[in-house]
């Protein structure tokens, strides 16, 4: 079967394994993945569509079910979850998980990646891992793509994206290695790692003050180094 290529970088299919109907049209729903979130529906439920019609009324609306592992009402109205994590991944609204989260590469970035495999082994003993500006643009445009972010003009202070979803704004940093540099906290840190010549991982998408308050002391330049493995244990 050929590959769906008009499914976001972040998507995954899961199965909703619980489901809890909260006030304000809203679903406290957990994935076979091990991940969870609070869905808003208040703009679903004020849809013209005759079968989303009746989950206006809240108290129709707290009959959800799971069946076959997607959230279900009475009257056969049912959500993909597969959609649902998707939409919670691109607002950062997204916990836990037993997965990482993986971003695919665009073919020109996959390209350049690819390059630094050959070269290093053709090459044994030398490294060629991008940095610098290059590394920054990247992350800034894979991450805006997959989690449906906008980006502020190059060099904006202290964070380089907004999400028009929840307000907040975005630094976002990618890292071939083991750890990254912070030079000041921010409102939502997104953290990626290279994970081979396809695939970036988001290794961090949470508050920007615990990576900050964790991060090692300064340095001369003024940066704070944090590693990965400390930015994994702070979302466990």
């Amino acid at each position: 079967m050929a590959a769906n290529t008009d499914l976001p970088a972040a998507f995954k299919f899961v199965r909703a394994v619980s489901i809890k109907a909260l006030q304000g049209y809203r679903l406290n729903v957990a994935f076979s993945d091990g991940s969870s979130g609070i869905c808003d529906f208040s703009k679903t439920v004020m849809s013209s569509a005759e079968m989303v019609q009746p989950l206006r009324d809240e108290g129709f609306f707290s009959r959800v079910f799971l069946e076959a592992g997607a959230p279900t009402w009475p009257n056969g109205y049912d959500v993909d979850p597969s959609n649902m994590r998707i939409g919670l991944v691109q607002s950062g609204l997204l916990r836990g998980g037993n997965e990482p989260l993986l971003i695919r590469l665009p073919s020109p970035v996959a390209a350049i990646f690819k390059a630094v495999e050959d070269l290093e082994k053709l090459y044994p003993g030398r490294k060629f891992t991008p940095d610098g500006h290059l590394v920054g643009s990247i992350g800034e445009v894979i991450a805006a793509e997959a989690l449906s972010l906008v980006l502020h003009p190059a060099s904006h202070p202290s964070h380089d994206a907004h999400d028009p979803r929840t307000g907040r704004d975005v630094q976002i940093k990618l890292t071939g290695g083991k750890s990254v540099s912070l030079y000041d906290t921010c409102d939502r840190l997104v953290v990626l790692r290279v994970r081979d010549a396809e695939h970036a991982e988001v290794v961090y998408d949470g508050d920007g003050h615990p990576a900050w308050e964790a991060a090692g002391a300064k340095q001369k330049n003024g940066q704070r180094r944090i590693s990965i493995a400390k930015l994994k244990r702070l979302i466990t």
